[in-house]
């Protein structure tokens, strides 16, 4: 593991490339956060990233954020295990706790590198949400960048996929943090060198297998004349420029014409979504279909297409698990209820159901174990208007999805209705549930696209 000490010049080149100037200008995004969350796998990026927050914090912040180190144990590698172990031991030694996340179950034989990134994110955000940290922070860099932009390229991607990965995005809840995205791999391996600091080699990183891989030793042997990292790094960030500028204009469009429903639906005049740019007719279709049908990430061609069959007089179609509907010449998104699980789910406080209501519980003692979350359906709906509920103008596409509490195989309460389905148990208070996707809808950072 250990590499070799760098001379006293190296060192203090190494060190002037991450003076107080650098590192105050790479973390600023950090200082706002009370707690911060970064994601350490002992490899060379993610050791320096832990390094330099260590190095940042002890200059001159008045309030520094609470650090929780996490680790993924892919389960992937009989060494993963003893790597976890050794970041935990040096997170110690600067400080900072840490928590081990282990990736369980049974493991995909195809794709698993985006099986892995995506297990990986959901258990570190889960853990994020647990411990009431809002940001995780990632130790991306911008040769990151321009391997992700060659590899989105080959896909055909468009301006949000071109434009690589944004310093700040959000997923899962959680605000996601890229500070290192103009520093090279290099500097940050020259950086724990002068350090005289080691980190964990994962063989996976020189397994041609893997695409990225197979690009990254491509694009070191390349020649072609003027196609260089730094011009491919270059067209990404002006592409992010152009990104940004277009989800300015989404944002404000849809604040404009999107009514919003607290029952977790909107509406919009279809006139105004198809007479706006196309450009932004179709990212306010893909913040709606994100934001009403669970925050599952799409495919940009599949949203072209349902932007076309609506532009063509479609009465409805449906895209990520969102249900559009036309009637009047108004577009209505609301929860596909097709593609929603039945399966009831405990009534936890804090608890993120169905990707799109927070839910909030206050008892007198304890929540029943037998207190569960459900979509409402059709029997439901039914049973609720036996007991006297209306549900004014909620539309049925949007009625049967909504949530609603169950006490084993009898209804207690259906937010959002007019009426209110009475708890018989009287130590249970009524739990509060809200639409919780208001930033997929307005936040300028959003991006709902998959472009890999």
């Amino acid at each position: 593991m250990a590499r070799d000490r760098k001379s006293d010049t190296q060192k203090q080149s190494a060190d002037a490339v991450f003076d107080d100037a650098v590192l105050a200008d790479c973390f600023a995004c950090l200082a706002e956060y009370p707690a911060l969350a970064l994601a350490v796998s002992g490899g060379a990026d993610s050791t320096a990233l832990m390094l330099l927050v260590k190095r940042w914090l002890s200059r001159n912040l008045d309030h520094a954020p609470r650090i929780l180190v996490l680790t993924v144990d892919h389960g992937l590698r009989p060494k993963a295990a003893d790597e976890a172990r050794w970041v935990a031991a040096l997170a110690a030694r600067l400080g900072f706790d840490h928590q081990t996340l282990a990736w369980r179950g049974e493991k995909p034989k195809t794709g698993v590198q985006a099986a892995a990134r995506k297990a990986r994110y959901s258990l570190m955000t889960a853990c994020c949400r647990d411990h009431r940290i809002p940001a995780l922070v990632t130790a991306h860099h911008s040769n990151d960048q321009v391997e992700t932009f060659l590899m989105r390229l080959q896909r055909g991607s468009g301006v949000d996929g071109l434009a690589s990965m944004p310093p700040r995005s959000r997923r899962n809840g959680v605000d996601l943090l890229r500070p290192l995205l103009l520093v090279t791999r290099e500097q940050l391996r020259s950086f724990l060198s002068a350090q005289g600091q080691d980190w964990c080699e994962d063989p996976s990183n020189i397994d041609e297998n893997f695409e990225r891989i197979r690009l990254r030793t491509a694009l070191g042997a390349a020649n072609v004349p003027g196609v260089t990292p730094a011009s491919l790094w270059l067209s990404a960030k002006r592409l992010a420029r152009a990104r940004t500028a277009l989800e300015r204009t989404t944002v404000e469009f849809l604040k404009a014409q999107l009514k919003l429903d607290n029952a977790g639906f909107g509406s919009i005049s279809l006139a105004a979504l198809l007479g706006e740019a196309e450009e932004i007719g179709l990212r306010a279709l893909i913040r709606m279909a994100s934001a009403f049908g669970g925050r599952r990430a799409l495919r940009l061609m599949k949203a072209e297409n349902t932007y076309a069959k609506l532009s063509s007089g479609g009465s409805g179609a449906t895209l990520a698990g969102c249900h559009f509907g036309v009637r009047n010449g108004i577009l209505t998104a609301s929860r596909e209820y097709g593609r929603m699980s039945r399966i009831p789910v405990p009534v936890e406080n804090g608890a993120l159901w169905d990707g799109r209501f927070t839910v909030s519980v206050q008892t007198r003692e304890t929540t029943p174990q037998d207190m569960t979350l459900r979509p409402l359906g059709p029997d439901g709906a039914r049973l609720a208007r036996s007991a006297g509920i209306e549900f004014g103008a909620i539309p049925r596409a949007a009625l049967l999805s909504l949530p609603s509490v169950w006490r084993r195989d009898e209804l207690r309460h259906v937010p959002f209705a007019i009426g209110s389905c009475q708890f018989a148990d009287q130590s249970v208070s009524q739990p509060e549930i809200l639409f919780a996707n208001h930033d997929i809808l307005y936040n300028t950072s959003f991006s709902g696209t998959n472009p890999s």
